[in-house]
Order: structure tokens, then sequence, then C-alpha cells
């Protein structure tokens, strides 16, 4: 169940940020300001703005010499949290701006739309809105539905294809199981009996486990035709049923933006030349975040070698196919020229936190260069673990602590500055129902606005009073306005 709500939540984190992306892509709109592209930029003379100059006089030595590499060679930049890699990555786009490239022909891929604006700010503030703007700054599938959208037809659908959420896959799952069943049935009295209760309860009881295997199948990039190979026909089958019916209803869904961009680069070589004409530069933030799919997407992407990508090796978890090998190790084997600069002074945290990490990475026995991260800040207070045995007791002593930390503050009590971060969703609900019994004030982050469950019953409740709602938004309505538990509104609606 975990592996699956996972899935759920970055499906559903990726949808808002692929809604937010468009948000993200025409930043910077606000108040233009007079004069701001007046930065003294000589181009006669072919002098870079005075302000760039500034800039980056304002970065330490490791972060300017990485800002300033050569832009025609591939340059890995591993940053540890803290190590200012956003003013770097800003520094690296002016150099590649100042060298000569298009903002329009700049691509940009962060992980969330946060970063993207916080990045398109920064650039900003150097060479005005206008020339910002222009920069592609995107999330991966951001960047991967728009040339889905713009190359549709190659893929099989129309430029207004459906994205397909979680509820919408999951049908699509059981209808692939009533093809796979049609097909293995040999009398009509068979098929007719499928759709027999119990057989129908069944189809949804299996269909969990085959939006696993579709979804683990998609994010690896297997094709149906691979699993016949491994002789698991019936998964072949069933992903090849899924694919059809997406086809079918001209829909995606969230792992097949990714694909579909990789088919458009590798099928048709004229998607492939445009997209080397067009993305001239390209800057990838949170390395180590990347999937192996996203990591080959970019590799085509980057084959004219001008690519940077900005990460910490230390935080690199995934496995590209089965192998037990991180992005960085592909980077350094397929950009064999590249050069590599570590930002190793952390202006975030205090010596004993820096420390501790370092004490603990020391324990990689997969990492062949352990860094030493430096630090201004003096020793800072030490870490203290606590283990508890329950929910409640763990709650409990992070409220006594909260309020032990609060009353003994000079300024008073000051909830803002307390930060309490948690692993699953269910540990937040209990701590958010004891601070309300304790009266301590608090914000919840994380969890975006319109995915909040009281904001989609009022948007559902909205929708009702359209012309032409269909049964969703109702279905969804009287469920949250319904009294009585799960099963009880089940029979009722």
């Amino acid at each position: 169940g975990g592996g699956r709500r996972e899935v759920v939540d970055a499906l559903l984190g990726e949808v808002d940020v692929i809604h937010e992306g468009q948000v993200a892509m025409s930043a910077a709109k606000g108040k233009e300001e007079p004069g701001e592209m007046g930065l003294e930029m000589e181009e006669n003379e072919g002098c870079a703005p005075r302000k760039y100059y500034e800039y980056l006089h304002s970065l330490n030595d490791k972060q300017r010499e990485a800002a300033c590499s050569d832009v025609a060679v591939p340059l890995m930049i591993v940053a540890g949290p803290g190590s200012g890699k956003t003013s770097t990555m800003v520094g690296r786009v002016l150099t590649l701006l100042k060298e000569g490239i298009p903002p329009s022909n700049i691509l940009a891929m962060t992980f969330t739309t946060a970063a993207a604006s916080e990045m398109r700010d920064r650039i900003g503030a150097v060479v005005g809105k206008a020339v910002a703007k222009e920069i592609i700054i995107s999330t991966f599938h951001s960047f991967c539905l728009q040339l889905c959208r713009t190359h549709a037809e190659k893929l099989g659908r129309t430029s207004e294809f459906i994205i397909y959420g979680h509820g919408q896959q999951r049908r699509a799952i059981i209808e692939a199981e009533r093809l796979l069943e049609h097909g293995k049935s040999d009398g009509l009295g068979d098929a007719v009996k499928q759709y027999d209760g119990d057989i129908k309860h069944s189809f949804k009881d299996k269909a969990k486990k085959w939006l696993k295997f579709v979804t683990q199948a998609k994010s690896s990039g297997q094709a149906p035709e691979e699993y016949e190979k491994k002789g698991d026909l019936t998964g072949a089958s069933i992903l090849r049923h899924y694919n059809e019916i997406l086809v079918s209803c001209n829909a995606l869904d969230y792992h097949d933006f990714i694909n579909s961009s990789i088919t458009l680069l590798t099928k048709f070589p004229e998607v492939y030349k445009e997209c080397q004409n067009t993305w001239q530069a390209i800057v990838v933030d949170e390395f180590q975040d990347t999937s192996a799919m996203q990591y080959f997407l970019l590799k085509l992407l980057a084959s004219h070698n001008h690519i940077t990508i900005v990460g910490d090796d230390d935080q690199s978890i995934f496995s590209f196919n089965g192998a037990d090998v991180s992005g960085f190790d592909s980077f350094r084997r397929d950009f064999p020229n590249h050069k590599e600069i570590r930002l190793n002074k952390n202006y975030r945290s205090t010596r004993a936190i820096v420390e501790a990490a370092t004490a603990l990475i020391h324990n990689n026995t997969k990492r062949c260069n352990h860094k030493l991260a430096e630090t201004d800040n003096p020793s800072g207070s030490k870490i203290t673990v606590k283990e508890c045995h329950s929910e409640d007791s763990q709650c409990a002593f992070v409220i006594d602590k909260i309020i032990e930390t609060t009353s003994s503050s000079a300024e008073g009590r000051d909830f803002g500055k307390i930060a309490v971060l948690y692993r699953r969703q269910i540990t937040g609900k209990a701590f958010q129902v004891s601070f309300r019994n304790r009266k301590i004030p608090f914000n919840v982050h994380g969890v975006a606005f319109y995915r909040k469950k009281a904001i989609k019953a009022i948007m559902a409740i909205l929708r009702t009073t359209l012309p032409g709602c269909d049964d969703g938004p109702w279905r969804q309505a009287l469920k949250t306005l319904l009294p009585g538990d799960k099963e009880e509104k089940k029979k009722r609606l």
C-alpha cells in the first residue's frame, strides 16, 4: 500500500507542478521596472554588463570557477545542502548569456516551480526581467508535456489530449483486465459471466497489483515486447491493452510525458534536430533526483555537450536499470570530457550538523571520495536523538519540547521559528490534532492548496452548480456531506 500511495502522491504533486509550470514559465510578468535594461551594455565594445561582474564578485572562488567554466565542456557541479548551488546556477546562466547564447535557447530544468521562479527572479535582477522571461525554466514534466502537445499527432493523439490521473488510470487497468479475460474466454457464456458482480469485484481487487506493474514498467521504459521476451505474456498483454486504451481515449498518463518525449527524439529525426537547434545549452538542478528515463532524455537533448548538472551525490539514491550505479557515475561515463567542481562550503548549517552529517556519510562504502564541508558557523546546538515507542509518545515529546523552548525564549512565545519534519502524512495528522488540543498555532507546508480535502470538496460542490455537470462532482459532494462511514456512504450513493 505504501509504495502505491507514494506513487499517487508523486503523481498528484507533479500534476500540480504541470499546472503551475505554465505559471512558472510566464513568471516575472509583474511590474516592469523603468530602465531595467540600462545595464551599461556597451555592445559595440563587446563588454558584458557591469552587474554581471558584480554578481560574479559576490560568489566564492569555487562557485565562480563553476559559473565561468568553458560552456562547451560538460560541467558537473557537486553541491551539498546550503552550499549556494542556486547562486552558482544563476552565475552559470549569466555566463551562457555573456557567451552569446540567446536567452530563448537556454533550458533550465528544475524539480519544483518554486525553484524555477526563484531562479528567474535572481537572473532578472542582473539582466532585467525581459531577458529572464525568455529563458525556459521548467520542471521535467512541464517541459515534456509541452513537447508532447507540440508533436501530439506523431504520438497518435491530438494536441488537446487529456492527462490521466490515478482514478482514470485505474479504470483503464480494469478495462485492460477485461479485454485480457475476454481474449481468453471461448464461448459467449464466459464473456457475459465476467460482468457478474463477483467477477467485477475481483477485477477491482487485481487492479491495484496491475496498476503498480504498469507504473513500474513505464517508469523504467519497458515495452510489452520486453515482457514477452521474458515470458510474462499476461503482463505484456495488460500493458499493451492499457496503452491502446490510452490512445483510443486521446490520453497520456504521468509517465508517458517522459517516455513519449524519448520516443519523439529517437524515432523522429526532425524533432531531434529541432530540439538540438532550440536548446543550445541545458542546466539541470537537483540532478540526484533524476530517474533513469529522465537521464536518458537529458543525454539525448545534450548530445551537443553544452550541459551543466548540479546536485548532491550523497543524496543520490536511485539505481539505473537494476544496476547499483548513480546518475553521477553515468554522467561521468557518458560525458568523458566533463569537468567536475565541488562546492564544499556550507552557508546554512552549524558546525555540529555538518560534522554529524560528514561522520554519517563516512559509513557509505560506495562513496570513493568523502567531502569535508567547511562552515563559518560556530559549533551550534548538539543534535538530540530520542527513541519513542509510539506515535502518541513521539507527539507528546515533541510538544513538550516546543513548549519548553518557547517558554524559555527571551522574546516570548515565537512558534514561527520551530519546524517539525515528519516522514509520513499520517504522522502529520497526529501532530495537527495535538497542536489544536494544546492551542499551539501552526501552518502545514507541502500539501498543494487545491489538493487539500476540504478544498477539493468545495470545488466539487461549486461544480455541481454548472450546467452540464456530470456524476463525478455530485458523487464527491455527496460523499463529503453524507454522514456515516465509508461503506455506509458507498451504499447510499
